[in-house]
């Protein structure tokens, strides 16, 4: 330990803004692979949030001041702990959740002698490696031998604990009255009916403004088929303008305006040289696909989305002319024609085909993707939706089907389309007959021969998921 600054004048220790500060001198002075962070003193949970200042009218930190003051410090965490009563709870789950991979604290009053900060500080400094689920299990372990041996009495000491923010998600209930919601949840799975999409308690905003980027605000920046994010983390965490304040200053200046998720404004930037700062790299957008936390992901690919969008209309295609974006909507328009074009999406059909206890299963052929898969193809000019069922189901194996079944829609970014899942019965024969240019391989699987679905991202994993569990039939 050592004295940090001389004097940094009289800060209220419940202050957002100290935090932040706090944070950033420790990041800048102290460069290290991982951090902790832990705050101690009084808690009130979700009511009151963090600390009590006795200098400045015992103020307190609410959880609304905590995420800001997180959001601004930009530091990824190995853990947040609360040495501080009633902490555990989900509010403040969600608001650590985007700034760090476990949470430690309690949900009931701690005894006043806190936490023992001797031996699971001496493990991490003989073992800097050590697994952060491991090191909280020290700590928790130390704090209730320590406890017992100080204050036996005490019928609190063994409600601390770590929960894994990787895991935290919604999912929906239906109360005695048949109402259905959602709520927050923990969970070490992932909900069979939850997709990319899916972000609740998040919300994802794409009402087109015309607003400038400010420094606290997001980027994505694409090149080719990788994105920007910083260096070494588990997490696709994407940069803000602030990151880049002192080697791209006008960065924010040319910046066009996405979506919003919650209150975090993302944008795009067209240069793609941004690796040369360091911490800082280009990394596959298949990363995408295996994010644990969907709103980073759903974030990402929308961003992908749009930026393809971008690139596939810089001139127009009547005249030749330069493309401008309009100011009030998300459009592009041609000054030389009056052409415009908006964002395109290409609606296509996903189709699980069944027959009793038997599902219709497929392979591509000639793509990189090889797990099964189900019929899947694009909706031609003059057709409805369910004539497309009819016909992809024909043109790709052969079969005929009847009683078509809508199950649930879902964006996909990843290729310009919006899915629209279908369930159909099998009509006749079964016989299959794969057109090869499509397809590598057709079969009928018994419903409990049906792999289940590990990446829980597509409506495609979802409807097989449905029928292997019976939900649908």
């Amino acid at each position: 330990m050592r004295l940090l600054e001389d004097n940094l004048g009289k800060k209220s220790m419940v202050e957002p803004a100290t935090l932040t500060d706090f944070i950033r001198y420790i990041e800048s002075n102290f460069p290290v692979d991982r951090y902790l962070l832990i705050f101690w003193d009084h808690g009130g949970g979700s009511v009151t949030g963090y600390g009590y200042d006795e200098h400045f009218k015992g103020d307190h930190m609410t959880l609304d001041g905590i995420e800001r003051a997180l959001f601004n410090a930009g530091t990824q965490l190995d853990f947040i702990g609360f040495d501080a009563c009633l902490m555990a709870t989900l509010e403040t789950d969600f608001v650590v959740e985007p700034y760090a991979d476990y949470l430690i604290a309690s949900e009931e009053l701690e005894p006043g002698i806190g936490w023992y900060y001797t031996g699971w500080p001496n493990e991490l400094s003989q073992n800097s490696s050590v697994e952060t689920i491991e090191l909280g299990k020290k700590l928790i372990d130390d704090y209730v031998l320590e406890v017992k041996r100080q204050t036996p009495n005490d019928w609190n000491i063994e409600n601390l604990a770590i929960t894994n923010l990787n895991y935290l998600m919604s999912y929906k209930i239906i109360d005695i009255y048949g109402n259905s919601y959602w709520t927050p949840a923990i969970t070490n799975y992932r909900k069979e009916d939850l997709m990319i999409q899916d972000i609740r308690p998040r919300i994802f905003n794409n009402k087109f403004t015309n607003k400038k980027a400010e420094p606290k605000d997001l980027f994505l920046s694409y090149k080719e088929e990788t994105v920007l994010v910083k260096e070494e983390k588990d997490k696709l965490w994407y940069p803000s303008f602030a990151d880049f304040q002192d080697t791209h200053p006008a960065l924010k200046n040319e910046a066009q305006f996405l979506f919003n998720i919650d209150e975090i404004n993302y944008f795009l930037v067209k240069q793609q040289d941004l690796d040369t700062v360091k911490g800082w790299t280009y990394v596959t957008t298949g990363r995408f696909r295996t994010e644990l936390k969907y709103w980073r992901s759903f974030a990402g690919t929308v961003g992908w989305q749009l930026n393809r969008w971008y690139q596939n209309h810089n001139f127009c295609s009547r005249c030749g002319h330069q493309m401008k974006s309009s100011e009030n909507e998300r459009m592009l328009y041609c000054e030389g024609c009056g052409f415009q074009t908006y964002p395109v999406i290409s609606p296509c059909v996903i189709v699980a085909v069944h027959e009793g206890d038997r599902l219709l299963l497929t392979k591509y052929a000639g793509r990189s993707y090889k797990n099964f898969a189900l019929i899947a193809g694009f909706v031609e000019i003059g057709e409805s939706l369910e004539e497309t069922v009819q016909r992809e189901v024909m043109e790709e194996v052969g079969l005929k089907v009847k009683n078509i079944q809508f199950y649930k829609s879902q964006p996909w970014p990843f290729t310009d389309t919006i899915l629209a899942g279908f369930f159909a019965e099998l009509d006749g024969d079964d016989k299959i007959i794969i057109d090869e240019d499509e397809l590598s391989m057709g079969v009928w699987m018994d419903r409990d021969k049906v792999p289940p679905d590990e990446s829980r991202i597509s409506l495609t994993g979802e409807m097989m998921e449905a029928f292997r569990t019976k939900r649908m039939p």
